[in-house]
């Protein structure tokens, strides 16, 4: 069978064509349908909950301060320039939003580009040579044959000019950004700007001069550097967990007091007894007590030394320069890098041996790989069934009798339905992947968002292009000519089918994107959890603080959700270019909603200086490769000559030289970083090896302990009920420790 008759078979059996197109604009009406209700609640709550919808106004630096009016939000979202970003919210907030910015520039030139050219050229062939297709499948190739490919080979070329482009603009871009923030006196002026760490110490070198020996062999430093080995907080991290355990049960007991005699004298309660509360206060307050002094003794009595350490530099430039050439060496055993944040530090992966941490590495992989594998199964499924009901219906003929009865119904089901499978399917396995990664005990959290992003993309490449458009493939040889089997079919004809005709689907998915922002902009699950801790439960006052905080940004997981819908996007253009402008409306409101979020509701946790930008931009290269693959299968399916497949092959090659160029040229070698000017600032950051074992030591060996919240109102019933208590019982009430509880 050729190419044309396969194709031609699967146009005259239409798969449902008519219920993919109500799908479609089902999809499309309860995307924005969606979008537009929850734009008009956060319209409507945004100037009466500020601690919800603009927490970051209470920080310092804040950001631009927002104009009154429903509107008013949207003057700084868009208007706000990337230095102010960079001030108010970090270098990794502004490089998302750059990050956004061109892929949202980029869709708009390929939109133009791919409806100028592919739109006019796919309509104009099938009226010719399928005049029988309607509907949505009208826009997609099936008539385009012979010569007519030419179009889409030249357009591989200037699809690939405006992804190299945009990428080398948005490179310039964070460099620029990048060295600023190096330079800036509040990076330099944190003390794990000029520090490393060393890990796998061997035991004789496990002292402060040991720590520091070891990156003398890299580079002499003198008396430029001072070296501080880790310490063992032996068991300390639990008995701070028992205790700030005992300070939350603590705290809800003072609220469950004031509440309940608030309750008892308003009832003019005779019989209430305060005597039961007051006991389980004591009793905890003389369990936290007994647990201080317990840490007390601990902290001063750890000596044991750990495998690990930091060496602090007076200069910034030594500190990086050795790093730089301790890259590719192993000084006694032991790995040199630059320090992270004492707070991006996950403090109890670094006591694991390095031959350890490759087993649980290997490990996590294997996990992974074998999750992905059992993956297939919903993601099959969901690529053949639920992405087209039809298909069901060839199975059950009362499952396609209903389907004859109510199309249109059906139709909007798929439509809703399909496309939040799609979603909730890659972001289920996103959260298992990520459980996964904690199990490779990776030494920061940088390390385990940079591990998150690459498994995580790649299960979404495996799961959403190579197994559903398989299992698609499957089905369609099966079940789509009418369970004629033909192995003479040309496989890339089939793919092609395929191709085209879920390309309806991955649009769909693309539109109901445009609800999450919507979502994400109405803040309604943080606003309905707010309205009833402070209303209707009786809250502490910690929990009251917590709730009004910014919360933490994900970059990780958002930066792959937006590769993941930029390479749908791309891939699938070449068979429904109008996939381009839905994806750019879907990043037009996704840039607005992250810069308003990022500015005032979001924070980002444990910033990375923009170290996450090399792997964005290697996963939009790699999208462009796909690109050209999907091109390529099109060529081969429907070409009439090998030219055409042999004229995109210097494509890949190009690809991967621009790739090759740019990581030399914005190599993190290139950012100059120099010490700041003033010596004032270099004295207060470098002060010895007391500061730096306080400030890299296990927290559970510095930090201070949390202390019990309380009102002022608990406070004072909690002197009057001890004393009355302490007299009842003939107990001295100077003795009372209340003003150590609240």
């Amino acid at each position: 069978m050729s190419a044309a008759e396969t194709v031609s078979k699967f146009v005259q059996v239409p798969f449902g064509a008519s219920l993919t197109q109500g799908a479609l604009v089902a999809a499309l009406g309860g995307s924005f349908g969606g979008a537009v209700v929850f734009l008009a609640l956060f319209l409507l709550f945004r100037p009466l909950c500020p601690e919800v919808y603009a927490p970051h106004l209470r920080t310092t630096p804040a950001p631009p301060r927002i104009p009154c009016g429903v509107f008013g939000w949207l003057r700084p979202a868009i208007r706000t320039s990337e230095a102010q970003l960079m001030e108010a919210a970090g270098v990794d907030a502004a490089v998302h939003i750059r990050c956004i910015t061109m892929l949202q520039r980029l869709l708009l030139t390929l939109s133009i580009l791919g409806c100028l050219v592919f739109t006019p050229l796919i309509i104009f062939r099938n009226m010719t040579t399928y005049p029988e297709i309607s509907g949505v499948m009208r826009l997609t190739p099936f008539g385009v044959w012979g010569d007519f490919c030419w179009a889409y080979v030249y357009m591989s070329y200037i699809f690939d000019a405006a992804v190299c482009h945009f990428l080398w603009a948005a490179c310039q871009a964070v460099r620029k950004m990048r060295t600023e923030y190096f330079n800036s006196v509040s990076y330099q002026s944190q003390l794990h700007s000029r520090t490393l760490m060393v890990t796998d110490v061997a035991e004789p070198f496990r002292t402060n001069e040991g720590v520091k020996g070891i990156v003398d062999e890299i580079e002499a430093t003198g008396d430029r550097a001072t070296g501080v080995i880790a310490l063992d907080p032996r068991d300390l991290p639990k008995l701070i967990k028992e205790r700030d355990k005992f300070i939350f049960e603590l705290e809800v007991a003072l609220v469950h007091m004031v509440v309940e005699h608030a309750r008892r004298t308003r009832k003019g309660d005779r019989s209430y007894d305060p005597a039961p509360i007051c006991e389980n206060i004591r009793d905890l307050n003389f369990a936290i007590t007994e647990l201080e002094d317990e840490i007390t003794d601990v902290r001063y009595t750890s000596e044991a030394p750990l495998s690990y350490g930091f060496v602090s530099f007076h200069s910034i430039e030594d500190a990086r320069r050795v790093a730089r050439a301790a890259r590719k060496r192993r000084p006694r055993g032991s790995t040199i890098q630059l320090a992270p944040r004492p707070e991006a530090i996950t403090w109890e992966s670094l006591v694991y041996s390095r031959r350890e941490r490759q087993k649980k590495s290997c490990a996590a992989n294997a996990w992974f790989v074998l999750v992905t594998v059992l993956w297939i199964i919903p993601t099959g499924l969901n690529g053949v069934y639920v992405s087209d009901f039809d298909n069901i219906a060839s199975h059950s003929r009362a499952f396609r009798n209903e389907l004859d009865k109510h199309p249109k119904l059906w139709a909007a089901i798929q439509g809703i339905v399909s496309p939040t499978m799609t979603i909730l399917l890659p972001t289920l396995l996103g959260l298992v992947v990520k459980r996964i990664a904690m199990s490779a005990r990776l030494s920061s959290t940088t390390s385990l968002a940079r591990r998150c992003i690459k498994q995580q993309h790649a299960a979404f490449i495996f799961n959403n292009f190579i197994t559903f458009s398989v299992a698609a493939i499957i089905w369609r040889y099966i079940y789509g000519t009418g369970n004629q089997k033909d192995a003479s079919a040309s496989p890339w004809a089939y793919l092609t089918v395929s191709l085209c005709v879920s390309a309806p689907f991955w649009m769909s998915s693309l539109l109901v994107r445009v609800i999450g922002v919507g979502w994400d902009m109405a803040q309604l699950a943080k606003l309905t959890r707010m309205m009833m801790q402070l209303k209707l439960l009786h809250t502490t006052p910690r929990a009251k603080w917590e709730i009004t905080q910014c919360e933490p940004f994900g970059h990780a997981a958002d930066s792959i959700a937006l590769i993941g819908y930029f390479t749908l996007a791309l891939v699938f253009a070449p068979f429904m270019p109008l996939i381009l402008p839905a994806a750019t409306i879907a990043f037009t409101a996704e840039l607005i909603s992250k810069r308003y979020q990022l500015l005032y509701v979001w924070v980002t946790k444990n910033e990375t200086g923009g170290g996450l930008w090399p792997l964005v931009f290697d996963r939009v290269l790699f999208a462009a490769f796909l690109n050209n693959f999907a091109i390529g299968v099109f060529v081969m399916a429907k070409g009439d000559s090998y030219i055409q497949i042999i004229c995109m092959v210097p494509l890949s090659v190009l690809l991967l030289g621009f790739r090759w160029y740019c990581v030399r040229r914005f190599a993190d070698e290139k950012i100059d970083v120099k010490d700041v000017s003033e010596e004032g600032i270099r004295q207060q950051v470098w002060q010895g090896p007391e500061l730096v074992g306080r400030i890299f030591g296990h927290p559970a060996l510095n930090a201070e302990l949390e202390q019990v919240t309380g009102s002022d109102e608990a406070q004072e019933l909690l002197d009057q009920l001890l004393s009355e208590w302490s007299r009842r019982r003939g107990i001295n009430s100077s003795s009372s420790p209340s003003e150590e509880i609240v």
